[in-house]
């Protein structure tokens, strides 16, 4: 049964408190969803061409989508969700990722291009595909979210790619043309969608048959519609004059921001877990990431810093260590700010990183967490943790154990944890990440608090506004 209007009007009403409230109502929230596996799925990326030669596109072009799919499935922008949806707002915790290997270690090509003498292919004729899946690149689909670039002949204004049901194909087939489109991310997202079992939000019927509300998604939190709002919001979908459609959702036909719902969620996690199961594999190999790194210099004293990007963003891979007459060196040893940073206060913290550069808040850090897999050994350094703790670092964000100051006065933690500040706050305390003992060296789950006058680590993140 859908919700009524009611329904939604005590959701508008009690998303009205106050920045406070929202924001540990936020945080207890996230700290619940992450609590939750995160489905990390490999996706490999074929190229069926003609007139293309391998290199026309970039590997690059390929990872920063697969990037910006993550970034829009998982963190939507909330701000911009029509009011009446904001609290339906679910975030899936569904990562892709372009793997290296397979699960028996064997190395793959997960970016592949693929000559064909066919010019055009016409949609929806997956024999094409099944009859020379070998050349054209499928990888077997119970591991792999195989997705298919072709030259459509028959490509409609609205439909760019669809969700092959071939059995022996199971993937993802898109028209070349979408490649470059702004609104290409949203697209897949859509088609991925289907791949996870979910149906458009008006049901499987054909939107062109005029007054469709006996159809439907079978998703209670998706109000029923007759049809499709193409590209933005249009009117005339209604089937409920007391309720509206849900323009925003990924599985309509409209780019405006893009959500899925907490019904949605369920459904795709259910799907996965049911389903698709064998295609949450993981390699023992190890060489599964490419770390992109740089460093930066501080033109305020000179010292440079490296980072990494992780994701989207490109994070300090090292403390920061600018002195100011308020910061401290652990136990007040110059020798100790050298090798672990400078510990800051709160208030000190929100302006000490460099031009360009700004302390990360905790939507930062949930998306560094989703990267990573919520796995605490990928961030801590590979060296300086007591009690044979050391960490593999794979991600590079190299987390080291430099502890923090009380500002009773008291130092804690070195060698056994990491105190980082970030820039949210509530009253006398502000939000902290440790990393470490406190949390048995596993998840990254948990975003502490400090009183602001104690002294914590900077990890500095790179101002992209």
């Amino acid at each position: 049964m859908k919700k009524s209007i009611f329904f939604y009007i005590i959701l508008f009403c009690n998303f009205s408190f106050s920045q406070e409230k929202d924001l540990a109502l936020d945080l207890k929230t996230y700290d619940f969803e992450l609590k939750e596996d995160i489905y990390n799925i490999p996706i490999v990326f074929h190229i069926v061409h003609k007139n293309f030669k391998d290199g026309d596109i970039s590997d690059e072009h390929f990872k920063n989508l697969v990037a910006l799919v993550n970034e829009r499935i998982n963190f939507v922008d909330i701000k911009n969700i029509d009011s009446i949806f904001k609290n339906i707002v679910a975030k899936p915790n569904v990562n892709f990722y372009l793997p290296k290997v397979d699960e028996n270690c064997n190395e793959i090509d997960n970016i592949s291009w693929h000559y064909t003498h066919v010019e055009k292919y016409i949609m929806h004729l997956d024999d094409v595909f099944a009859f020379k899946r070998k050349e054209s690149g499928y990888m077997d689909s119970k591991k792999f979210l195989n997705v298919w670039f072709v030259n459509f002949s028959n490509r409609t204004d609205n439909v760019g790619a669809y969700r092959s049901f071939n059995f022996q194909l199971d993937g993802i087939v898109v028209d070349f043309e979408q490649l470059n489109y702004v609104n290409f991310p949203f697209l897949l997202i859509h088609e991925i969608g289907h791949w996870l079992g979910l149906e458009h939000i008006w049901g499987n019927t054909p939107f062109y048959v005029e007054g469709n509300c006996w159809d439907d998604d079978g998703i209670k939190d998706t109000p029923n519609q007759k049809g499709p709002n193409i590209r933005t919001k249009t009117s005339g979908e209604f089937c409920d004059e007391n309720s509206t459609t849900n323009h925003q959702n990924f599985m309509d036909y409209s780019y405006d921001v893009g959500m899925f719902t907490h019904g949605q969620k369920k459904a795709m996690r259910d799907y996965i877990y049911k389903k698709r199961r064998s295609i949450l594999w993981k390699s023992n190999c190890n060489n599964n990431s490419e770390l992109i790194t740089g460093f930066i210099k501080d033109t305020r004293d000179n010292q440079s810093y490296k980072w990494v990007q992780i994701g989207q963003q490109k994070w300090m891979s090292e403390n920061l260590n600018y002195a100011t007459s308020g910061s401290k060196c652990y136990n007040e040893e110059l020798t100790n700010c050298t090798i672990y940073g400078r510990l800051y206060n709160w208030e000190e913290a929100q302006t000490i990183c460099p031009k360009g550069w700004r302390l990360p808040n905790y939507d930062d850090w949930k998306r560094l967490t989703l990267v990573v897999g919520n796995n605490q050994n990928l961030i801590r350094s590979e060296q300086g943790w007591l009690n044979d703790k050391n960490g593999t670092n794979k991600s590079g964000l190299n987390i080291i154990p430099s502890g923090y100051k009380s500002f009773y006065g008291r130092y804690y933690g070195l060698g056994k944890y990491s105190k980082l500040w970030l820039n949210n706050s509530n009253g006398i305390w502000a939000y902290s990440r440790e990393i470490g003992e406190a949390y048995n060296y596993e998840k990254i789950t948990s975003t502490g608090q400090n009183q602001k006058k104690d002294y914590l680590s900077c990890r500095c993140i790179q101002d992209n506004n």
